[in-house]
């Protein structure tokens, strides 16, 4: 999953481009959270897709995509129950090559 936004930074206003990081932790109580939560760029980051910003134009962004669709990898686990419902695991994908980025989910929610 990817959002563009090709009116870049002036489209959405200073800081609005970092904005979202703000909450791309993991919810570990749901009580806490908020909308921003789910917002367009966290869900997106969190699936591993990118978030792309800027005053380029559109094809460029699709180029991007469609060149990070040319490889493609397989992760299986196979996670232990947890002690307690929706507790979040952290996945770390570690690369050979530091050249390399790994576009992955962070992690997980498990169940009993």
């Amino acid at each position: 999953m990817y959002s563009i936004y090709p009116l870049g930074l002036a489209g959405v206003g200073t800081g609005a481009a970092e904005y979202y990081q703000n909450f791309l932790k993991p919810l570990t109580d749901p009580s806490k959270s908020s909308p921003a939560n789910l917002s367009l760029q966290v869900l997106v980051t969190q699936s591993g897709g990118r978030v792309l910003f800027g005053n380029d134009l559109i094809l460029n962004y699709l180029n991007k995509a469609v060149a990070d669709l040319s490889a493609f990898y397989t992760v299986a686990i196979n996670p232990m129950p947890s002690t307690q419902p929706n507790q979040f695991h952290t996945l770390d994908i570690k690369l050979s090559d530091p050249k390399l980025n790994a576009l992955t989910r962070n992690g997980y929610y498990a169940q009993p």
